[in-house]
């Protein structure tokens, strides 16, 4: 990972990563290939769509659990909705307090 990355909150570096169609680069390297990409990306979708700001929006846990066990499908983030979680992010937090002692 880039150094703006790993100095970030990690949810915006997925949602960055989901963006972008790089799910892949947030597997745990120490699988070693013991993981297929669509198996990240799901795993990223269905953690962005856990995150929405919205409770309303989330998946109940019935839900999370019927996706991960595969029953159901997974979901697709509204990442418009995701925005928020940017406000987090400690570049983010650092660009604010430098405009303020401006």
């Amino acid at each position: 990972m880039e150094m703006s990355e790993v100095e970030s909150y990690f949810p915006v570096v997925a949602l960055d990563k989901y963006e972008k169609g790089k799910c892949d680069e947030l597997a745990d390297p120490r699988l070693e290939g013991r993981v297929l990409a669509v198996e990240v990306e799901e795993m990223v979708k269905l953690s962005l769509c856990c995150l929405h700001e919205e409770p309303r929006l989330r998946p109940s846990m019935a839900a999370v659990v019927g996706m991960l066990e595969g029953r159901l499908p997974v979901s697709k983030p509204r990442v418009e909705l995701l925005e928020f979680l940017k406000m987090y992010s400690r570049d983010e937090r650092r660009k604010r307090r430098r405009r303020r002692r401006r």
